[in-house]
């Protein structure tokens, strides 16, 4: 079993973010942000930039339901200063944004450490990757720390041709944009990811009673445990943290 090492997410910013919505931005933020402080034990605040508050809701809705919730909050100002205000109360913070193009998720790239862009196998969504990419170009001339992870979402991994189908297309968009900047994934730090994570709609819908996708399908026959440390995992090498494996 992979052994997610607290090192590779302690004092980071982690921004989930695409210039498109419809691509699972909250639902992926929230997730990962519970995988973290699960597999580390790291305490999180978990910040909703987005208009629409779905994170926000999700949150309420656990207090309402008396379930353990971490630090959350809703600003659409101020927050980089927040940011740096609050960085001592928490080991990491994940960012949800809006799913457009907007000067927030500018601002959020321009400090973060990790950008996590989820993309679905929709021809549309794929299609507008390389004026995404082109945001993460600007974002890294002031930050060079920023490492950025296309992360395939809300995939139904039982249609196996079509996910090959856009893996291969992004990997295509990507290798013309790198060519365009006469530079390589390892030196700019744009990744795509082996592990994509797995739709299912009626689980999902169950969110907006503020549980996480891991305590929805407790005792079912699906574990997305499982992808999510494999992506966690993925990550972790990137940041250049060894990996540890159990016997």
């Amino acid at each position: 079993m992979t052994i997610i090492n607290k090192e590779a997410f302690l004092h980071n910013a982690i921004v989930v973010h695409y210039g498109k919505g419809g691509v699972g931005k909250s639902a992926l933020s929230i997730n990962i942000h519970f995988a973290i402080a699960k597999m580390t034990g790291l305490k999180g605040q978990l910040v909703d930039t987005d208009p629409q508050k779905t994170t926000v809701a999700c949150m309420d809705a656990r207090i309402e339901a008396g379930l353990e919730t971490p630090d959350y909050v809703w600003r659409t100002s101020a927050i980089k200063a927040n940011f740096y205000n609050e960085a001592e109360k928490y080991d990491f913070v994940t960012f949800d944004t809006q799913g457009a193009d907007c000067p927030n998720s500018r601002v959020i790239m321009g400090f973060a450490n990790i950008l996590i862009i989820p993309v679905n196998t929709s021809g549309f969504v794929v299609s507008q990757l390389v004026s995404m990419l082109e945001k993460v170009v600007l974002a890294k001339a002031n930050n060079e720390n920023l490492k950025s992870f296309i992360v395939f979402n809300m995939v139904e991994k039982k249609n196996t041709a079509q996910i090959r189908k856009h893996k291969a297309k992004v990997q295509g968009i990507l290798d013309s944009f790198l060519a365009k900047y006469q530079t390589t994934s390892e030196e700019i730090k744009i990744y795509i990811c082996e592990t994509s994570i797995s739709y299912k709609p009626a689980l999902y819908d169950r969110m907006s009673e503020g549980k996480t996708i891991f305590e929805i399908v407790k005792d079912k026959h699906i574990d997305p445990l499982i992808e999510y440390t494999a992506l966690l995992a993925e990550i972790q090498e990137k940041n250049n943290i060894a990996l540890e494996v159990a016997a």
